[in-house]
């Protein structure tokens, strides 16, 4: 199939998942990929074309995936002997993190399948662009480390819920340490450059042989420059279908339940 020029297929204005004409989430984008635990990756030269670029990013804009870790710790204070060279003992004392629940809850049945695609302010200067701009200021830059992400992003009252939870736990009298996170998998769509030396520059060899050798300090300046490219971001919003509220009401007993904690 021929590439597709951005003359003969536009890409559509900024906010707008899909039109008519272009590409919906049914769609499979002709650009080879691979899939890691954070997402996909591509860099696969077809995507140089705007058009191409904008379907990649559709036809992977799948929901992803996020749990709540909920873990509670303590610190124990040990003591051991210690025999030294004279014969004396001596007490070494120390101190040891011991977690008491490790619990974990799946919310990704509770994420909306549709994401919204959308730009972010330039890290730099603060300025907002269209979608199109962005993908266009790509597909036109020299640099041969460029690069463009996707972050999908789920939007939810992380805070709001964090206090329900702690609340929740120390009703049970659990007084130690409670530390919670909302981890996320399949929420980065990467599109590296095709470029032969950025190939090169990414390939495991080459990463090996900088860190074995003195010839890394004269690609050190180059993988700066790589990094800083990064910060070319469009982001696909998600929201959940529930509120924090009523997934607390649901799921109260289920985190309880799992509280363990050392009496004294």
């Amino acid at each position: 199939m021929a590439t597709t020029t951005s003359e003969s297929r536009p890409v559509p204005p900024s906010g707008i998942p899909s039109l008519e004409g272009a590409p919906t989430g049914g769609d499979i984008s002709k650009a080879t990929y691979t899939r890691t635990d954070r997402g996909v990756e591509s860099q696969d030269a077809l995507l140089e074309d705007p058009f191409q670029l904008y379907r990649f990013f559709v036809a992977h804009n799948d929901k992803p995936q996020m749990h709540i870790l909920i873990t509670g710790t303590h610190v124990e204070k040990r003591s051991k002997e210690k025999r030294k060279g004279d014969g004396s003992v001596s007490t070494v004392y120390s101190k040891a993190k011991v977690c008491d629940f490790k619990i974990d809850l799946d919310l990704s049945s509770f994420i909306s399948p549709y994401g919204t695609i959308k730009t972010l302010p330039d890290p730099k200067t603060s300025n907002k662009l269209s979608l199109r701009e962005v993908i266009e200021q790509h597909i036109t830059e020299e640099n041969p480390f460029k690069e463009m992400h996707m972050k999908k992003k789920v939007s939810w009252d992380y805070e709001d819920l964090t206090r329900a939870i702690v609340h929740a736990i120390r009703s049970v009298n659990y007084r130690y340490k409670i530390e919670i996170s909302y981890p996320t998998s399949n929420n980065r769509v990467i599109v590296h450059s095709a470029s032969p030396l950025a190939q090169f520059m990414r390939s495991a060899w080459t990463k090996t042989f900088c860190g074995l050798s003195l010839v890394g300090i004269v690609f050190y300046p180059l993988r700066e420059y790589y990094k800083v490219v990064k910060d070319k971001n469009i982001q696909s919003e998600f929201h959940m279908t529930i509120s924090t509220a009523d997934f607390m009401r649901n799921s109260y007993w289920k985190i309880v339940d799992q509280v363990q904690f050392k009496n004294e």
